[in-house]
């Protein structure tokens, strides 16, 4: 259930999503990313709106797996890992056959049950999860069909996507939280809620901002030879290797703003500076 549960987690969805983007389909990846980006903020919404604690935390009769405790930061509803899952796995299974889709499924029931088994997550939580995921794939087809049909609609989605960012950081931010205590301890830090918020609603607005401006001045192709394909992975990955060995560590030692401005450029990477370079590859033949 640890193995499973990887599945939703950053450096697995990060991975997925780079190659699809990169090599297999622009337009299937860039869809993913926003799955991804806009259900992870109706999440955070819920998650700071609601003030779930973890179901160990409420229980004593629940004992999670401590390997799972880690991961478990902040409130519990609702379930970030089936959030990232059915976004990725979900959006991505609109483009698939019926039998790629029973796969990509069974990924998000089984992380789903991870999350409930491993004592981290109640039944509520995966669901409504579950439900919101589908809610934002759906939306975001709505958006796409539109972009579809008017190229310049672009503007308009990089407007409300950075305005309903903004709002929903200044809720986070002066919203009120629980203060409850457990043997003098408080059971979760408000401030911890409100830095993880900003360190991710910050870091995944690269997304929309570094499409946007790909879209209006690299628009790079996928359509190109398997050697030009293997070729972007490897210099793709490579440069990601890198930061994530020198750049990303040093970063990570400025706390929750460091981790912030890691996420943005992590993200920014992939959807902007990579294609670029990969576009400069492309004419050179590489």
């Amino acid at each position: 259930m640890l193995l499973i549960t990887k599945l939703s987690e950053e450096h697995a969805i990060a991975f997925l999503l780079a190659v699809l983007y990169w090599v297999v389909d622009k337009k299937i990846g860039i869809f993913v990313y926003f799955c991804f980006w806009f259900n992870w903020l109706i999440n955070f919404f819920l998650k700071a709106t609601f003030c779930v604690y973890r179901p160990f935390v409420r229980s004593n009769l629940i004992h999670p797996v401590k390997g799972a405790i880690a991961e478990a930061t902040g409130y519990s509803f609702p379930s970030g890992h089936t959030c990232r899952a059915i976004s990725v796995y979900g959006g991505l299974s609109i483009f698939t056959s019926k039998w790629i889709k029973a796969i990509l499924y069974s990924i998000v029931f089984f992380v789903l049950l991870s999350r409930m088994y491993l004592g981290v997550h109640t039944p509520q939580d995966v669901l409504v999860a579950l439900l919101v995921g589908f809610i934002g794939i759906y939306v975001v087809k709505k958006f796409f069909v539109k972009l579809e049909k008017n190229p310049n609609y672009d503007k308009n989605i990089l407007i409300y996507g950075l305005l309903v960012t903004a709002l929903l950081l200044i809720y986070i931010i002066f919203k009120k939280y629980p203060m409850d205590y457990v043997d003098g301890k408080i059971i979760y830090d408000p401030k911890d809620m409100i830095c993880n918020s900003i360190k991710s609603i910050v870091g995944n607005t690269s997304i929309i901002i570094a499409w946007y401006l790909e879209r209006k001045f690299v628009n790079f192709e996928v359509n190109v030879s398997n050697r030009q394909k293997l070729n972007r992975l490897f210099v793709g990955f490579f440069i990601l290797g890198i930061m994530n060995f020198t750049l990303f560590p040093w970063l990570e030692t400025y706390g929750y703003i460091g981790k912030a401005i890691l996420y943005f450029l992590g993200n920014f990477y992939v959807l902007f500076f990579a294609p670029l370079i990969f576009k400069w590859m492309q004419k050179r033949g590489f």
